[in-house]
């Protein structure tokens, strides 16, 4: 399956990638990418930690085809990770913060 596989059959997708470049391979590849698959109404969080140009670009490409996105990069690691309580830094609606809570 594709990314944009993944986003078509999910009302949410979350993503970390740890670099720029992954983000763009993953995001913007045509036909495939996580960006094809959206359409109206797909919600797609971010929990990567890149630079800020890179977030607005990611916001532009899926909100211009009608999905929703929020910025949630995570701070903990594995120790927080094993034990559940990773701390998400969101930025984003409230009605799409809601949302993830019972997703």
């Amino acid at each position: 399956a594709t990314a944009a596989d993944v986003v078509k059959q999910c009302d949410v997708t979350y993503s970390m990638l740890s670099t720029i470049e992954a983000s763009r391979a993953v995001f913007d590849a045509p036909d495939v990418g996580l960006v094809a698959g959206v359409s109206a109404g797909k919600l797609v969080v971010d929990c990567a930690t890149l630079s800020p140009e890179r977030m607005l670009e990611e916001q532009a490409s899926i909100t211009a085809k009608g999905g929703r996105f929020m910025e949630a990069p995570v701070s903990g690691s594995k120790g927080p990770a094993e034990t559940g309580t990773l701390i998400f830094l969101c930025g984003g609606s409230e009605e799409d913060f809601a949302s993830t809570a019972a997703a």
